[in-house]
């Protein structure tokens, strides 16, 4: 990877739970609680802590009933996990609080609706180093298909490049994708590059038409 960038080993924890719903690579019943407890201390604390180094990030608008919904439920799976690039651009690092929005409804095509709608919106909002900012955005669509109403489900890696990012920030994206990809295990999914919210839209769009493999 870019600059001999690392991987943080939340990142392929945090995969685990997303990929598999259960943290099945941990060695003993203490380590896999430990992880537990840190992953869900990163889904449930959307509206309380802020990112470190940028308190502006923080989501007042963020759903207290989220967090109540998560924090009764140990390793709650992720619909969606975001990871970027550390500030000293050495390590691939967890995005925290709002960036990473667990399973929440049994009805999967409008909890996938559900969120979707809060990650646009936080991708949108927040401090002007936080919209600016390159990320990998991994997001399991629920969704049905337009030509025979089929319920379907796929893995989905946005590579989030605003044209506003820097071109040093693109630079380690693009790079870096590779490397994240092969460093989680088991990861076989689709990489779509969006700039704006409009081409998170298509994904959806294109999934339901079987244009988007």
């Amino acid at each position: 990877m870019a600059s001999g960038i690392k991987v943080d080993e939340s990142c392929c924890h945090m995969w685990e739970l997303f990929h598999k719903g259960s943290l099945t690579d941990a060695t003993t019943p203490a380590e896999k609680e430990e992880r537990e407890t840190h992953l869900q201390n990163v889904l449930g604390v959307h509206a309380k802590e802020p990112e470190q180094g940028d308190g502006s990030d923080t989501d007042s608008s963020a759903d207290e009933e989220d967090n109540e919904v998560q924090k009764k439920t140990k390793a709650k799976r992720p619909r969606i996990m975001t990871m970027r690039v550390s500030d000293n651009l050495k390590t691939i690092v967890l995005e925290k609080n709002k960036f990473n929005v667990a399973m929440k409804h049994d009805d999967k095509i409008k909890d996938t609706d559900r969120c979707l709608a809060k990650l646009k919106k936080r991708l949108t909002q927040g401090s002007t180093n936080s919209v600016k900012r390159p990320r990998w955005i991994i997001v399991y669509f629920d969704f049905l298909t337009d030509v025979d109403s089929r319920p379907t489900g796929k893995e989905i890696m946005i590579k989030w490049c605003p044209d506003s990012s820097s071109i040093k920030q693109k630079m380690y994206l693009s790079s870096s994708t590779a490397g994240l990809c092969s460093t989680l295990k088991d990861f076989k999914g689709t990489t779509v590059q969006c700039d704006c919210i409009d081409d998170l839209d298509d994904i959806l769009k294109s999934l339901r038409k079987g244009t988007l493999k």
